[in-house]
């Protein structure tokens, strides 16, 4: 996990933080992110949760072929182009991160029983309404984080249809 003094953090949380609210990509969803990332700042993590999950099926969805096997197609041509973008450092851990992210997070789920609750973040368990433990800030900065990689992911991918039409 990415460790960094906590002068650093409060850079890289301001840094995503105007990423997303800039990103074109989810205009559409200013209201919510501004809830979102209140409900951040002042520890309603649940809340903040909900909301960023909300997020990431929009980002998810924004096309009607987008799904787990265009999300891989993404993926690979991130990694496959990594050499050729503008990254931050501390982006690679995100960007690499997200296909393992993706796959807990959208594994279905066999039954709502507390025991069969996963320890990981899962949008089948968030969306029914069906976690019973507490969601905390390492579960919100995991759903950010994604939100994050997929922005990135995204223009990545739009960078490099561009530069094939030329």
């Amino acid at each position: 996990m990415l460790l960094l003094r906590k002068d650093n953090n409060i850079d890289l949380y301001q840094s995503i933080k105007n990423e997303i609210f800039g990103c074109s990509y989810v205009t559409e969803k200013q209201k919510l992110i501004k809830q979102i990332f209140d409900a951040i700042d002042h520890k309603n993590y649940w809340i903040a949760c909900i909301g960023l999950s909300t997020v990431l099926e929009f980002l998810l969805a924004i096309e009607s072929d987008f799904n787990s096997i265009k999300i891989s197609v993404l993926l690979k041509n991130f990694k496959d182009n990594v050499g050729n973008i503008d990254i931050k450092e501390y982006e690679v851990g995100f960007l690499f991160s997200l296909d393992g992210f993706l796959e807990n997070y959208s594994i279905p789920t066999n039954g709502f029983e507390r025991e069969k609750e996963p320890k990981y973040i899962n949008r089948h368990w968030i969306a029914h309404g069906r976690m019973y433990r507490e969601l905390t800030k390492v579960d919100t900065y995991q759903i950010l984080f994604a939100i994050y990689a997929m922005i990135r992911i995204m223009d990545m991918e739009r960078r490099v249809k561009l530069q094939e039409d030329i």
